[in-house]
């Protein structure tokens, strides 16, 4: 069994996975609530908390032609390899599940230099990260980001607010079919044999005869924890409006179809239309309200943007 943990990869454009899987191998997040409070002010002049920061970073830019690598936080360092700096600030900033325009402006080098980032906190830090909250622990992470962001690449953004296609995340006509966890579930031994933790997700993909599947596993997640995975999957923000406040179990499997995408990026018709259900199984709008009884619904809703304001190449080591 391998736990992903906190980790987003990325491998190759040449494909992108049916319902809005967007070029992601693995895209993995511990049941968070997405998304801070307006602010209309530089990112390097916004205060964080004290005593939350790395101890030491290095910076190198790859030599790597075309960037695409992981994105990785553990309780005690973050790492980022080979990736770009707009993926960086989409990630340090929340915004999966969007779309590449939810970080607008800057210069072209955002798109086309991969970097390798490697910052670590001191053991006091590890530590006091470790008594947070799944949801507070990653919003602290991420503003350590945006602090390291602002303090070597000079990064200062404001934000605006947009309309976006998006999902709510509502519940279907047949009824919830979610399993409430209880307080003080543990989950020794819930995942094939494995231990986890309350408001985990881990994401297995299988191959079948009938061809690759993906299976979500959630312990104790909250509904606005699923609505943020769910986005990391239906390639777009997915807002909790079940009105549900309780945490859950669930399982939840479905088939996975390739999208080619043919000359200049555009999607093969024929492909696209096989992947809205595929032969093998549910696809993911089909598997959620089949077997968790959920549903997606298509809406639009104003969403907040990252404009970049400034940004410079990092300072040294």
């Amino acid at each position: 069994m391998k736990k992903f943990g906190h980790m987003i990869e990325i491998r190759g454009k040449g494909y992108l996975r049916a319902a809005g899987l967007m070029g992601i191998v693995v895209a993995f997040a511990f049941g968070l609530a997405h998304g801070t409070a307006a602010q209309a002010q530089s990112e390097a002049a916004a205060t964080y908390p004290p005593g939350y920061e790395f101890d030491v970073a290095t910076i190198y830019l790859s030599t790597d032609a075309h960037p695409g690598g992981v994105l990785q936080f553990s309780e005690d360092s973050y790492r980022a390899r080979n990736m770009t700096m707009r993926f960086i600030i989409r990630n340090a900033y929340d915004l999966w599940g969007g779309r590449e325009e939810m970080v607008l402006g800057g210069p072209k080098w955002l798109d086309t230099d991969g970097y390798y980032i490697t910052a670590k906190t001191d053991t006091a830090v590890a530590d006091k990260l470790k008594k947070l909250s799944l949801d507070q622990r990653k919003l602290m992470q991420d503003r350590m980001v945006r602090a390291l962001l602002a303090d070597r690449f000079k990064l200062a953004i404001h934000r605006e607010e947009k309309q976006f296609p998006i999902y709510a995340l509502t519940i279907a006509k047949n009824g919830l079919k979610l399993q409430e966890a209880k307080p003080g579930d543990t989950y020794d031994h819930a995942f094939q044999g494995g231990p986890a933790k309350a408001g985990d997700i881990f994401d297995i993909i299988g191959t079948e005869p009938a061809g690759n599947t993906m299976t979500i596993y959630g312990f104790g997640v909250s509904m606005s924890g699923l609505a943020h995975h769910l986005g990391t999957k239906a390639g777009q923000i997915v807002e909790d409006k079940t009105g549900l406040t309780g945490s859950y179990d669930f399982t939840l499997k479905y088939w996975l179809n390739l999208i080619l995408v043919g000359p200049g990026g555009t999607p093969d018709p024929q492909s696209v239309a096989a992947a809205a259900e595929p032969a093998g199984g549910p696809s993911l709008m089909t598997a959620i309200q089949q077997q968790i009884g959920l549903k997606l619904e298509s809406t639009k809703g104003p969403l907040e943007v990252v404009v970049i304001d400034h940004i410079e190449r990092p300072s040294g080591n």
